[in-house]
Parts: structure tokens; C-alpha cells; sequence
């Protein structure tokens, strides 16, 4: 085999390498960072319906209305 082909195929396995673990980086490290939160939200306000997103944050459904567990105290 000539040093050509194995550089060749050197460079094919490091990038495989390199786009396997940026897209398992990106995509477990996405639901890593929105289940914790949300399993926090779950666990602090278990007698509500609990609904958790990265935008609005933790929110609990109070008479039908989704409220910010922020304004929980003020319903």
C-alpha cells in the first residue's frame, strides 16, 4: 500500500471521527442540558401539570392557562 492511500484514508477516519462526535456532542449534550431542568421543574411542582422548554422555562397549567412557575404566587 502506498503512502498516498493510507494518508488518504487516514484523513477519511479522522473525519468520520471528528463528525460522529460533534454530532453526538451536540445533540446528547442538547438533551442533557433540557432534562435536568426540566426533572427539576417536574420534582419542585408535582401537583401541577408541568410543561418545561428551553425558551419559556418552567410553567405549570393553573385553570386551564399556562402560567411561569415566576408568577405561580400571583394567581
Amino acid at each position: 500500500m502506498n503512502t498516498g492511500l493510507k494518508e488518504l484514508i487516514l484523513v477519511f477516519l479522522l473525519f468520520f471521527i471528528m463528525v460522529a462526535f460533534f454530532v453526538g456532542g451536540f445533540f446528547g449534550g442538547k438533551y442533557l442540558l433540557l432534562s435536568l431542568p426540566k426533572k427539576l421543574c417536574e420534582n419542585k411542582y408535582s401537583s401541577y401539570t408541568v410543561d418545561y422548554t428551553f425558551m419559556s422555562g418552567c410553567r405549570v397549567k393553573v385553570n386551564d392557562k399556562w402560567v411561569p412557575v415566576e408568577n405561580l404566587r400571583q394567581v
